[in-house]
């Protein structure tokens, strides 16, 4: 069963990623305050950003259901303003630019749902 197939096990994915992101963003504020560096803190909190969304994308990739039925057409998640330029603060907007080869498809369809869900929820 996948996190797809089943509502418990998104609900408890959905407290994992939230929880681990609250406790990393806790830690960047914690340096700020023992060592204030903005340029440190966004550099931290940006990372950060970048690899929840990059572990949220694997984890639907691969449970995408058909994958073995078809090819997986390109797509690629960009960051874009602040966030793009590397200059992420907390609490600030992430912008995200979804870019795909071709007209959207069952296999973007679902990434798209799935990913865009999972970062409104956190």
């Amino acid at each position: 069963m996948t996190i797809t197939e089943s509502n418990e096990r998104r609900k408890k994915y959905l407290h994992l990623v939230k929880t681990e992101l609250q406790d990393k963003v806790t830690a960047i504020k914690e340096d700020f305050f023992n060592n204030p560096s903005g340029m440190e803190t966004t550099r931290a909190y940006t990372l950060l950003v970048d690899n929840t969304i990059a572990s949220i994308y694997e984890t639907f990739r691969d449970e995408y259901p058909n994958k073995k039925d078809s090819t997986v057409p390109p797509l690629s998640i960009i960051a874009v303003g602040g966030y793009g330029r590397g200059e992420l603060n907390i609490h600030s907007d992430i912008d995200l630019l979804f870019l795909y080869e071709r007209k959207a498809d069952p296999y973007v369809d679902f990434l798209l749902n799935s990913v865009i869900s999972y970062l409104c929820d956190i």
